[in-house]
């Protein structure tokens, strides 16, 4: 079992031992606990990362809370997220129907992120530091939120949006 696996103190778990299990994690019925467990551990035993971050937060189940408060506790620690862990947190807000809590993390995403980003995967327009750090994977659950909830107008802005930031 994966509890018996991290109770063994002769063996040293890799960071990818984590992901293997996280993986895990997201098909068993109450996983999300697991995977806590996970993330308390790789940060007792200094493994953690933004991937086993992201792999964490994705088990979450829409616990868009415990997604807010892992960033925070990540960011306070020094463990640099990535594009994928803060689309991990955008996702479980917009899956919890908080759009709104999305649109705040995207927005941090882009403060914390645009500094570090060399490589652009979007073409920024305009001076627009935005679409050097978010894509498709962080639009789309947005949009999909706020069209689930009536809101289709601001849906199809979050699309306009997107639409351009990668025209070239």
């Amino acid at each position: 079992t994966i509890t018996g696996y991290l109770n063994q103190d002769t063996m040293r778990i890799q960071p990818q031992d984590y992901t293997a299990m996280l993986q895990r994690c997201r098909q068993l019925a109450g996983g999300w606990q697991l995977a806590l467990k996970l993330f308390h551990d790789s940060r007792n035993k200094r493994v953690i990362n933004a991937f086993i971050v992201a792999k964490v937060i994705s088990c979450l189940g829409g616990r868009w809370q415990k997604a807010i408060q892992l960033m925070d506790l990540c960011n306070l620690e020094g463990v640099r997220l990535d594009t994928v862990a803060y689309n991990a947190v955008i996702t479980q807000c917009c899956q919890a129907g908080r759009w709104e809590v999305a649109l705040e993390v995207r927005d941090r995403m882009t403060t914390e992120l645009a500094p570090r980003i060399k490589g652009n995967r979007l073409q920024p327009q305009q001076g627009n530091s935005r679409s050097s750090v978010f894509d498709a994977y962080t639009l789309n659950p947005i949009a999909q939120a706020m069209s689930n909830q009536g809101h289709w107008e601001k849906a199809l802005a979050i699309i306009d949006e997107f639409r351009v930031l990668t025209i070239r």
